[in-house]
């Protein structure tokens, strides 16, 4: 198996980061964990557990988020990387398909397969398809501009942030980025940044086979963040992109494209056009949208009671629940079968990853995090 690493950005959570260990210990990967809490995990800089390998960084502060990723991609030293959310979780088998496909693939950027999201009924863990799965969102076009309109023109969803990446590519990207500063921008630009640079970069297509698990809420709104996208933003984001490419395209000795910055602006106009008109404040005034908000609280509330009664249903009778909704929740053991019904390591990495979640719902604090994480791992 190819060696991989696996760069976790967080604030504030890490007893997350500790839950961490858990699943990947004895794997041929390397953790990197850049945090950018107040104040140190305590528990160590760098370790290992069997195959796996680990090291922790901090440079605190909520605006720190592109320099903390520049500083840990400058220590990934493996042919191929991922990103991983501090509560979330890439399988072990997923990544290992992502990686020859990339191998065998070098027009594509990235490399990933499908994605389901966990809630909570009253007695288990379970799984709901991700929202992306009924709109599967690909760049397969040969042109690199393309791509890119495409990605930032396209009502569907983009997931390529948490895929499997090329190294050299991610290296080039954070080094170009490290030092943009984030204070009063959009939480999302960090996103928007990698999204477009990968999007010119190559295609991006994804596979049939379970990859990614989301598990827990997102972090919320931090001090000096922002969820609007300025026309100065957009500029500047495409600046970033522009450079980070050009960059790319002259270390790997490609001819530069006629491709000017100003083109991907252009392209990504659409981030800003809901703050340029008057439909916004049109559709919330008046009868219009007075009506409209009572439209939207009774479908609310109706669609709870709804998520409550069909929660009750999977729990007491489970069976019945298939029938009446077999694309509904699914139990982990489920989706597992269904995935490897020959109950081979797909089966199992699967299960794992309910195990760790299951027994550690809230992660590992510091204080149990010898006892916890050694047993677990089954290190002498």
């Amino acid at each position: 198996m190819t060696r991989v690493t696996a760069v976790i950005l967080s604030y504030n959570r890490q007893d997350a980061l500790r839950r961490q260990f858990l699943y990947y210990a004895n794997k041929p990967v390397h953790l990197i964990f850049a945090d950018g809490s107040d104040e140190d995990w305590g528990s160590g800089e760098s370790g290992s557990i069997g195959e796996m390998t680990w090291e922790y960084i901090r440079i605190s502060g909520t605006l720190t988020y592109l320099k903390r990723l520049e500083v840990a991609i400058s220590k990934v030293r493996t042919e191929f990387m991922f990103f991983l959310d501090d509560e979330e979780c890439v399988l072990w088998t997923g990544i290992n398909k992502a990686i020859s496909f990339l191998s065998v693939n070098p027009d594509h950027a990235c490399a990933g397969g499908s994605a389901f999201t966990t809630e909570f009924s009253q007695r288990r863990l379970c799984l709901v398809p991700h929202y992306n799965e009924a709109n599967k969102f690909s760049l397969t076009f040969n042109d690199s501009f393309q791509r890119f309109h495409h990605l930032f023109n396209s009502k569907r969803t983009k997931s390529c942030f948490y895929q499997v990446l090329r190294t050299v590519d991610v290296k080039i990207f954070a080094e170009t980025v490290g030092n943009y500063s984030l204070g009063g921008k959009s939480r999302y630009v960090p996103e928007l940044l990698l999204h477009g640079f990968l999007a010119l970069c190559g295609k991006y297509e994804p596979g049939v086979y379970p990859f990614w698990i989301r598990n827990g809420g997102s972090q919320p709104d931090l001090d000096g963040e922002s969820n609007e996208i300025s026309v100065r933003d957009v500029a500047e984001i495409a600046d970033l992109i522009y450079a980070a490419h050009r960059k790319r395209n002259l270390h790997d000795g490609r001819t530069c494209t006629d491709l000017t910055s100003k083109d991907l602006e252009e392209s990504m106009s659409g981030l800003t056009k809901a703050k340029d008109g008057n439909s916004r404040e049109l559709h919330s005034k008046g009868l219009i949208g007075r009506f409209k908000s009572s439209v939207n609280k009774i479908h609310m509330r109706s669609f709870r009671l709804l998520s409550v009664i069909a929660h009750l249903v999977f729990d007491l009778r489970p069976s019945l629940y298939e029938v009446v909704r077999p694309h509904g929740l699914w139990s982990f053991k489920k989706f597992a079968i269904e995935n490897d019904p020959r109950r081979g390591g797909v089966y199992d990495d699967i299960l794992s990853i309910e195990q760790v979640w299951a027994n550690f719902p809230k992660g590992i604090s510091v204080s149990d995090f010898d006892s916890e994480v050694l047993a677990v791992a089954k290190i002498p």
